[in-house]
């Protein structure tokens, strides 16, 4: 009886691989290549979606308010999917340490994190090298592999993957199973040694921990813990196995902010091939990342859709329809109905540094198209004041930009190869060598309640900010003036009497209420205060214009999480607000008094600000912000 049960065994298990290779067999190869177009002759003339109107009034402010999520969930519901929500439980547990791994140069460790929810479970197995002579935190590149965690190093500690890999012949993969004959095949293209002795860590994940990459319906990945009751696959706007890949790398992040010896600011995502594509929707999506590279990511990656050049929307469909939202099908063919193209998403990593990279024989994921998208995302850079390809044409092969965005064409096929990790490197050092920079500042006050506790929390965490004063106020509490001075901070300038500024019918009358504010605090401080920002943000343009003309400098604010709403806006949200869209040379907008000025709701109290204020601060610190003065920014 044992011996026909284990053969019944035996032969289900035959009959599963045969079911799996025949899903991936079932491709025919010809009619997908036929798909593709590899001749520049027959890209049509296109015309790419525009980031914003040109007559937008503030495009930085309209950019991080509102436009940049309307292209976000675009991309959510159109392209990649979106995550459903579900209350699925994560358990990391490290499982293995070895402190001399590498020749001595590092300490491995293997964690593994488990997710639960409805009664299923799916585990990911997360590889971390971090070099043993980096005193303190340790930076870090996270990617995910193919092959297993095995195969990125020849180290037999590593432990070999044990779930679905895709068959490759040249590698030896054969029945879907990973071989120890195969530990560090690509070692090459993870270049361990070199990091180390660079000082940074590499994280890696098996991809297949998360979904299997083939055609399965979406029941062996993840997925399945997210479904409704009744439900067996994703809705059509809802995650295909890209956003699912995506998913498990923020889950790393996860891991890595209870890790006191990872520097959980300074982490790069790479990623190659499809892999790639992961890598900028990570960083696109979870704001805690700090670079993004792109090494040959193709169509869905950083190439444009609409030159329709090697891998075309059509020809991903047919090999890897599973890798979308089930809507992307009804742009297979139909590029030009798309309301979003690559650029964008190159744009939805702005300000941070975002690098991609081509090779000259990988036609497939069309150099030029990814040299473009990164061309035109240049534009939001600029917003920031950040420098991106600043050049309108491709440079030589091997040549490196490094900007803002980096750039370059390696000589050869599609492969990531230690020329790609020298410039990833250099690029990574380069910007995490210097912190970024925010400034905290505070509108309406001075009062005697709200105001002293903001400058405590400040003089605490050893923080400058600027304090745009209402002359009246200032009138009414002259020793919190002093002591906003005193301590360091920066005094602006917001008008004697909080009016509607743009309703004031002269200039005249204007710098009536400049003056009389700019005089009040000039007789605490002793000196004049040129810094001003107009209530409610509002002056004329031609009120603008004139102030050109004097001393007084303007000043807006780009992150604004209206913490004057009180009814409304909980401290967690100010906090979500700030921490979500912070970024190098970000000027954030809060409130230090209960005079509410016209806003009713706003004369309750400050404790929310008062309670955002400290998790801000600290959040920020520890991804490498600088908190500074406007005056410094």
């Amino acid at each position: 009886m044992r011996i026909i049960v284990a053969l019944m065994l035996i032969l289900l298990l035959q009959a599963c691989n045969t079911i799996n290779e025949k899903k991936e067999k079932s491709i025919d190869w010809a009619y997908w290549m036929g798909k593709a177009n590899f001749e520049e002759s027959k890209v049509a003339d296109y015309t790419l979606p525009e980031f914003m109107a040109e007559d937008q009034g503030n495009k930085e402010l309209y950019w991080i308010e509102k436009r940049r999520d309307e292209i976000l969930n675009l991309y959510r519901n159109e392209i990649y999917g979106k995550v459903p929500e579900a209350d699925v439980n994560v358990v990391f547990k490290v499982t293995k340490t070895v402190n001399d791994a590498v020749g001595g140069k590092a300490t491995m460790k293997e964690i593994t994190a488990t997710f639960t929810n409805n009664g299923k479970s799916a585990e990911m197995n997360i590889l971390i090298y971090t070099p043993n002579k980096v005193e303190g935190k340790v930076p870090m590149f996270l990617g995910l592999n193919f092959f297993g965690n095995h195969t990125v190093h020849n180290d037999e500690n590593i432990t070999q993957a044990t779930g679905y890999v895709i068959n490759k012949g040249t590698i030896g993969v054969k029945n879907h199973k990973a071989t120890e004959a195969k530990r560090g095949v690509f070692s090459e293209r993870w270049q361990v040694e070199k990091l180390i002795d660079s000082g940074y860590g590499l994280t890696t994940v098996f991809y297949g921990d998360l979904d299997p990459d083939f055609d399965d319906g979406y029941q062996n990945g993840v997925q399945p813990l997210f479904y409704k009751d009744g439900q067996t696959k994703p809705a059509d706007n809802e995650w295909g196995s890209i956003a699912v890949w995506s998913w498990g790398l923020s889950r790393v992040m996860d891991y890595f902010e209870t890790d006191s010896n990872i520097d959980k600011a300074k982490v790069a995502v790479v990623g190659h091939s499809r892999l790639a594509k992961v890598a900028l929707w990570t960083v696109a999506n979870d704001h805690r990342f700090a670079i993004s590279i792109s090494n040959n990511s193709g169509s869905a990656g950083a190439a444009l859709f609409r030159r329709k050049f090697g891998e075309t929307i059509d020809a991903s469909l047919a090999y890897a329809p599973q890798w979308y939202a089930g809507n992307f099908k009804k742009y297979s063919t139909n590029e030009k109905t798309l309301p979003i193209d690559q650029h964008m998403l190159l744009s939805l990593i702005a300000p941070r540094p975002l690098y991609v990279a081509s090779a000259t024989k990988d036609n497939w994921a069309d150099p030029k198209g990814e040299f473009l998208a990164a061309k035109y995302a240049t534009e939001i850079y600029h917003l920031f004041g950040k420098q991106g390809i600043e050049v309108d044409s491709i440079p030589k092969p091997n040549v490196s930009i490094q900007t803002n965005i980096g750039y370059h064409i390696r000589e050869g096929k599609h492969n990531i190869t230690e020329f790609d990790w020298n410039n990833y490197i250099s690029f990574a050092k380069k910007h995490f060598a210097t912190k970024n920079r925010i400034a905290l500042t505070f509108d309406d006050g001075p009062d005697n309640k709200w105001t002293p506790v903001i400058l405590d929390i400040l003089k605490e965490h050893n923080v400058k900010a600027t304090f745009f004063l209402v002359g009246k106020n200032v009138k009414e509490y002259p020793e919190v003036v002093k002591r906003i001075y005193s301590e360091g901070h920066q005094i602006g300038n917001h008008s004697m009497n909080h009016l509607h500024l743009n309703r004031i019918s002269t200039m005249d009358s204007l710098m009536v209420e400049l003056e009389s504010a700019n005089k009040l605090i000039k007789n605490i401080t002793g000196v004049d205060h040129y810094y001003f920002r107009p209530p409610y943000g509002h002056l004329s343009v031609e009120q603008r214009e004139y102030l050109k003309t004097t001393n007084y400098e303007f000043v807006m604010w780009s992150i604004d999480p209206h913490d004057w709403d009180v009814k409304n806006v909980i401290a967690d949200d100010i906090f979500n607000i700030i921490d979500g869209r912070a970024y190098d040379g970000a000027n954030i907008l809060l409130h230090s008094t209960n005079a509410g000025y016209n806003a009713p709701d706003y004369k309750k109290n400050k404790e929310n600000t008062i309670g955002a204020l400290p998790m801000v601060i600290e959040s920020l610190q520890n991804r490498n912000f600088e908190f500074v003065r406007v005056d410094e920014l």
